[in-house]
């Protein structure tokens, strides 16, 4: 089937011409985000910790932290994936304990609302608060998440917390409007990048 597909796409010279198109875009979009975790990374990683949100069986340590752990709904002990509902649990980390927070395709799919009383009714934000409470003073948080008005934000079915360049800025860091306060917002990030990559926005955090 493979080698059917190479076939109609050789013998087709503008199909050809946009899958080499796109995969330069895509290999131009790995390298971009490979350059943020270089330029971001501490000189001295020795003693790091970094967690991977919603990392699936296999966490990433992209930052190449000393130590890296991830977070899921499933555990998986040989891999040091951790057992958590993102948005509805605390996360299994100590106050001001980490270094790095990555979350690659993640808060897309993070409820802007839920009835779940033990946490509030707004899972996007009690996650936001409890990365912010996680990470240490300087530590960061990458987020690579597909935004509006790009497909990638709308057509997945479970993607259901539709974001814009603008929401990271204006409700969970030190540029903030000041009725986030009012919507239980702890997280006061300062931005050290943002980015579009493709349809999805790059962005890193710091407390």
């Amino acid at each position: 089937m493979k080698k059917l597909i190479s076939w109609i796409i050789r013998k087709n010279p503008t199909l050809y011409l946009f899958v080499q198109l796109f995969r330069t875009r895509l290999k131009a979009v790995k390298g971009d985000l490979q350059s943020v975790h270089e330029e971001f990374s501490f000189a001295d990683n020795t003693e790091t910790i970094a967690v991977d949100l919603g990392c699936g069986p296999n966490p990433m340590n992209r930052f190449n932290a000393g130590k890296s752990y991830g977070v899921d709904l499933y555990e998986n002990a040989s891999k040091y994936v951790l057992k958590c509902h993102l948005g509805f649990e605390k996360l299994p980390f100590d106050d001001n304990s980490l270094d790095y927070l990555t979350a690659y395709d993640l808060l897309e799919h993070i409820p802007r609302y839920s009835d779940k009383s033990e946490i509030g009714n707004a899972p996007f934000i009690y996650l936001m608060n409890e990365c912010f409470r996680v990470l240490k003073k300087g530590g960061l948080f990458l987020s690579k998440t597909p935004i509006y008005p790009y497909l990638g934000a709308f057509q997945d079915p479970t993607h259901n917390n539709i974001m814009t360049k603008h929401t990271l800025q204006y409700y969970f860091s030190d540029e903030k409007f000041e009725i986030a306060r009012h919507y239980g917002i702890e997280a006061n990030f300062k931005i050290k990048y943002q980015r579009m990559l493709a349809q999805h926005l790059v962005a890193v955090l710091q407390k």
